[in-house]
């Protein structure tokens, strides 16, 4: 009877030692499914927020007009203007030459010829004068009536393009404008949204750090509790070896009282 007791006590400790190793195992199959799920949580949240900018597009037009010939006019007439002025310049040295030989020798002969050369020379002058500004004049005028075309026309062509910037890209424009100012409404929709997640993903996120700390406090516990469970375990395979021993002992007792009774009687039959 007392084999049979020994027997249930060792049954009923490797059920409890099977118990506590489930319980085990359970939870950490649990702590590491939340393990996982915090890490995917955490792979969205550093997604961060969304930002967005909208830039403007800005064209430059540049208008060029080719006043090749206004420039050729201008350096024919600087051309004559400089050919000019060196006969010019040249002639007055002469005349200072002169003027300074009539002195020196104070011919009157001289003197009255070089005052009718130098009243001649004058006359030429104002004569090559007057050739130069009407050259001049009439050259200005071809140049001007040129230079007057050509701006009529890039004026022509501005008032155009004006016309086709008023009609066809502004109407773009405001366009692109509206398009722009929806889409930076609907990004302050969505960074909202983004915030609200991002803080809803924090408080879950401090509550799983709170449930893995409280999870490997259970683990240290149920770790405990296997090794509390393994020296149960221990202790009870000693105490069934030690009613084994026990049982021997009540066995052989048993022998020696039966050996006993034996003799008892024997010595009453005598």
């Amino acid at each position: 009877m007392k084999g049979s007791i020994g027997r249930k006590v060792i049954a009923m400790m490797v059920v409890l030692g099977g118990v506590f190793l489930v319980a085990i195992a359970a939870n950490v199959m649990a702590l590491s499914s939340i393990r996982e799920n915090n890490d995917r949580i955490n792979i969205y949240l550093d997604m961060g927020q969304v930002k967005s900018e909208a830039s403007t597009v800005f064209q430059k037009i540049q208008l060029y007009s080719n006043l090749s010939y206004f420039k050729q006019g201008t350096k024919e007439i600087d051309s004559m203007r400089e050919k000019l002025e060196s006969g010019i310049s040249e002639m007055e040295y002469a005349m200072g030459a002169l003027g300074g030989f009539c002195e020196q020798t104070k011919d009157a002969d001289v003197i009255a010829a070089y005052e009718d050369w130098n009243a001649a020379m004058t006359d030429f002058l104002d004569y090559c004068t007057q050739i130069l500004a009407e050259a001049r004049k009439e050259k200005i005028q071809s140049v001007s009536s040129q230079v007057i075309g050509a701006v009529e026309s890039l004026a022509q062509n501005a008032e155009d393009m004006l016309r086709f910037i008023d009609e066809n890209v502004m109407k773009d424009y405001d366009s692109f404008v509206e398009v722009v100012e929806k889409y930076e409404q609907d990004a302050d929709h969505v960074n909202g949204i983004l915030t609200e997640f991002a803080g809803n993903s924090s408080d879950i996120n401090d509550t799983i750090q709170g449930m893995n700390v409280g999870m490997n406090d259970i683990a240290a516990a149920v770790d405990e509790s296997a090794k509390s469970v393994a020296n149960v375990a221990s202790n009870a395979a000693r105490l069934v070896e030690s009613m084994k021993q026990i049982q021997k002992e009540t066995e052989n007792n048993q022998d020696i009282s039966l050996k006993l009774s034996s003799e008892v009687n024997r010595f009453k039959n005598v």
